[in-house]
């Protein structure tokens, strides 16, 4: 049975509010009280977009997997993604 999403997690106007919280403290208050975890760190968010894209425009706390091209996308994921965990 599929889940049902009737609010997002975050309203867009409170994006910004949280992605500078996770800048500035790293505050990891916004995720699920059932989120455990002796050293926690904070959300691993990824801009995919290629690097020409990113020059355009930036998301706040990003971090670029610096592409060229869409083709190169998922090696960088894979590389950059080995050592995570999911919960990240």
């Amino acid at each position: 049975m599929a889940r049902s999403c009737r609010r997002p997690m975050f309203l867009l106007s409170e994006w910004h509010v949280k992605m500078q919280e996770i800048e500035q403290t790293s505050n990891l208050s916004f995720l699920p009280s059932s989120h455990s975890s002796s050293t926690p760190r904070p959300p691993l968010l990824l801009d995919i977009r290629n690097m020409y894209e990113y020059e355009i425009g930036r998301f706040q706390a990003a971090t670029p997997i610096h592409t060229s091209t869409f083709k190169e996308t998922w090696k960088m994921l894979d590389d950059i993604l080995q050592n995570e965990t999911r919960d990240r």
